[in-house]
């Protein structure tokens, strides 16, 4: 038996989905919040050592003796983290991420540097032909003829 305590409601439209997204700020992580609001279990990779840049946004709240942005634990609810340097060149990372891919049903992202990254739609399409991607952008994606 385990004694792991779930943070992700069992219920729900999205409920026995699985969504891995990566970047930061306030687009994706808002909509991957809401995903995982209505059952889905989001994975949501962030950068080691510093993690989503929401995370260092005021206000911030005492919790157990540490400061937490209320931004980032507003958006965080429901979520799981995983810190993970998400450069695809390296054969481990690669690995590992693509491995997260085999089991999704969706993978959101909000960077517009993905193929600096290695990461391209057709590659991951090849690993789970059945995943939905999501990109997401804020203030437009200049890529896509945003800003």
């Amino acid at each position: 038996m385990s004694d792991r305590k779930y943070v992700i409601p069992e219920y729900g439209p999205f409920a026995g989905m699985r969504v891995i997204c990566s970047g930061s700020l306030i687009a994706m992580p808002f909509c991957a919040t809401m995903l995982a609001d209505f059952g889905a279990e989001v994975i949501h990779i962030e950068r080691p050592g510093v993690g989503d840049t929401l995370r260092m946004l005021a206000p911030f709240a005492e919790v157990n003796g540490k400061k937490v942005s209320t931004a980032w634990a507003q958006n965080a609810r429901n979520k799981l983290s995983l810190s993970l340097e998400l450069n695809l060149k390296h054969p481990e990372v690669k690995e590992l991420f693509y491995d997260l891919i085999k089991e999704a049903d969706i993978y959101m992202e909000n960077m517009v540097w993905l193929d600096k990254l290695g990461i391209y739609d057709e590659d991951l399409l090849k690993v789970n032909p059945k995943l939905v991607i999501v990109h997401i952008s804020g203030l437009g994606n200049a890529k896509f003829g945003g800003l």
